[in-house]
């Protein structure tokens, strides 16, 4: 039996009235007056962070059913808006709940929530992965995905993480973004890595400590019963017992790129 249709059909925006911090989405109802402010990962983390009574949502236009809604949707939430610093939107419209290109996080305080595996707080470390034993990685193509961290195509350099070789850096607008360690407005004081002049916390570093002294060992270590290849121009690791091919031997060689 198909599901009933809701009378309402909209596209909205939510507005942080503290942070002027924005949401676009879609929905459909019943009642204009069902109090929904929307629910996106980032929109629900502003709420919860200043409270409902905080964000104000506003009906931008009405469409005539659910297909023309995401099709609308689509329109308005686009490349252009997602890089609009303000705006809380992950992804573009029309597609619904989608968790292409999100990863779920821990933050400090360990709230729990999704971001874009290109968010800068996540490349550079201050929010972590909630899946432990995984890596976002990218391949020679620059497609993005999430792989075990034993996976010997990581472990050998054939995929790569996405924050390898990149910085967060601030620039005069204080907008956050990531280039490579070897950008020229990096390298000449331009931009500044968002981390310049901040130091680690008591008891973060405590957390260091206690870490790398619990680090495991023997078959509990990841790297338990690996060894490194060599072909003289690249190395890659494989199990022990593995048969070595022709041309490549035990050990390792610093490689030298051009």
């Amino acid at each position: 039996m198909p599901r009933k249709q809701k009378r309402y059909h909209f596209i909205y925006k939510t507005t942080c009235s503290l942070t002027r911090r924005f949401y676009y989405g879609m929905h459909s109802t019943d009642s204009l007056n069902d109090g929904y402010l929307g629910s996106g990962s980032e929109l629900s983390r502003s709420i919860k962070k200043y409270g409902k009574e905080c964000h104000i949502t506003k009906i931008k236009e009405f469409v005539p059913n659910r297909k023309k809604l995401r099709k609308r949707e689509a329109e308005v939430v686009n490349e252009e808006m997602l890089k609009n610093p303000l705006c809380m939107n992950l992804c573009k419209g029309g597609k619904g709940f989608d968790t292409t290109g999100l990863v779920t996080i821990k933050d400090k305080d360990d709230n729990t929530f999704s971001v874009s595996i290109n968010d800068p707080r996540y490349l550079s470390g201050e929010l972590t992965p909630i899946i432990k034993g995984k890596v976002i990685v990218q391949d020679k193509n620059g497609n993005k995905f999430q792989v075990s961290n034993k996976d010997l195509r990581y472990l050998s350099g054939e995929l790569v993480g996405v924050n390898k070789g990149m910085i967060t850096i601030k620039n005069k607008n204080g907008k956050c973004f990531n280039v490579s360690v070897n950008d020229p407005r990096y390298l000449s004081g331009e931009l500044v890595s968002i981390w310049k002049g901040r130091k680690h916390s008591n008891k973060t570093i405590n957390k260091m400590k206690q870490s790398q002294q619990g680090k495991q060992k023997g078959e509990k270590n990841s790297q338990y019963g690996t060894c490194w290849i060599t072909n003289g121009t690249k190395n890659k690791k494989i199990y022990k017992g593995d048969l070595i091919s022709e041309n490549w031997k035990l050990g390792r060689k610093t490689i030298k790129h051009t």
